[in-house]
């Protein structure tokens, strides 16, 4: 594993420092964290097409894929709005979304994010679609049934991309599995979903990153003094 320099630590220091400090959107209240800890949050701006931030910042580990082998049948608004969008990659600056999103079944099924056999989970990012569909209560759980986290989201009016909020989660506790269930109840319509990413847990840090870490840190308090 290549590891990073001196200036390289600094900076990631710094910018996971920021990330870790941000508060959940007002329109967010985390129910439910029983093995969650919210590692950022953003409240998307622009239009459907838009080229949204990836709220991890590039901190996350190694990205997981998955197909989506649950009951509901995304039988809402036609093909354009199947559960392909849960991970067709249109996250990060730059990268303009198809302004289609997943839209699950009103009060369908859960959604479930098979990933083929037992992996280990270390985060997952939500990117919320269509603002006017997300208010409503969420249920995270693992394929054995326990409660990861859970949410309430009370948005609002607007049917865009414009307002919708997201938010990256790290698992206080690496999750094994084969799946993920996301239960919802949505108190307006379906819900609707621009991306879901799951990630590996992020690699400890060796002893000589460590070092190198802490002499950032010292060089910082010198400065200050």
């Amino acid at each position: 594993m290549k590891l990073l320099n001196r200036p390289q630590t600094c900076l990631l220091s710094l910018v996971v420092t920021s990330l870790i400090s941000g508060q959940s959107p007002a329109a967010v209240l985390f129910t439910d964290t029983t093995n969650i800890t919210v590692a950022n949050t953003q409240v998307e701006t622009g239009g459907d097409t838009s080229d949204n931030l990836d709220i991890t910042g590039g901190l996350a580990g190694t990205l997981l894929s998955y197909t989506e082998i649950g009951l509901n049948t995304y039988s809402c608004c036609g093909e354009p709005f199947m559960s392909g969008n849960l991970n067709d990659g249109d996250i990060g600056g730059g990268v303009t979304s198809d302004g289609s999103y997943a839209i699950p079944d009103d009060a369908g099924a859960p959604i479930v994010l098979g990933f083929g056999s037992n992996v280990s989970l270390g985060s997952i990012s939500i990117y919320n679609g269509y603002t006017n569909r997300d208010d409503g209560t969420y249920v995270l759980s693992d394929g054995s049934g326990n409660t990861l986290g859970g949410w309430t989201i009370t948005t609002g009016e607007g049917a865009s991309n414009d307002g919708a909020d997201s938010f990256w989660l790290t698992f206080d506790t690496p999750v094994v599995t084969d799946r993920l269930s996301l239960a919802y109840s949505n108190s307006d319509i379906s819900p609707s979903f621009r991306e879901i990413q799951v990630f590996a847990p992020v690699p400890e840090p060796s002893g000589m990153a460590l070092l190198s870490l802490t002499g950032c840190l010292l060089l910082v308090r010198r400065r200050r003094n």
